[in-house]
């Protein structure tokens, strides 16, 4: 009887023990897929922040971008309103000198008609002092 208690006792140690390693092994098993668990979080959350840090740069970038075409516009714009304001002042300046110059040659036609009529009068006035000299002798 007493063997057969031992023997029991023995078996049900042996159990006990193996038991014991099974839990154990669960337990580190546990904890390895916690770990792996831990770190696929870490990794996804630093995968995320680099993420949203690239798309803060791709903004910067496109914003920055968007301000210098915006700025090149301004200056492109300017320089064609200078371009244009320039062209108007030398078509005003043409349009002047042409008015002006139309001036002097009416001026000088008129001049030149007023010489030739003064011309034209002296002309009578020998002629009828020739007639006048002519009818006395």
């Amino acid at each position: 009887l007493e063997e057969e208690e031992a023997e029991r006792r023995k078996v049900e140690e042996a159990r006990a023990a193996e038991e014991a390693e099974r839990e154990k092994e669960r337990q580190l098993l546990e904890q390895k897929l916690q770990k792996e668990e831990t770190d696929r979080r870490k990794a996804e959350e630093a995968r995320a922040v680099e993420e949203v840090e690239r798309e803060k740069e791709r903004q910067l970038l496109v914003q920055r971008r968007e301000e210098e075409e915006a700025k090149r516009r301004k200056v492109e714009e300017a320089r064609v309103a200078e371009e244009m304001e320039r062209e108007e002042e030398r078509q005003l300046l043409k349009r002047r000198l042409e008015e002006e110059e139309a001036e002097r040659r009416k001026a000088e036609e008129a001049r030149v008609a007023e010489e030739v009529e003064r011309e034209k009068e002296r002309q009578l006035f020998e002629q009828r002092l020739k007639e006048e000299e002519a009818e006395r002798r």
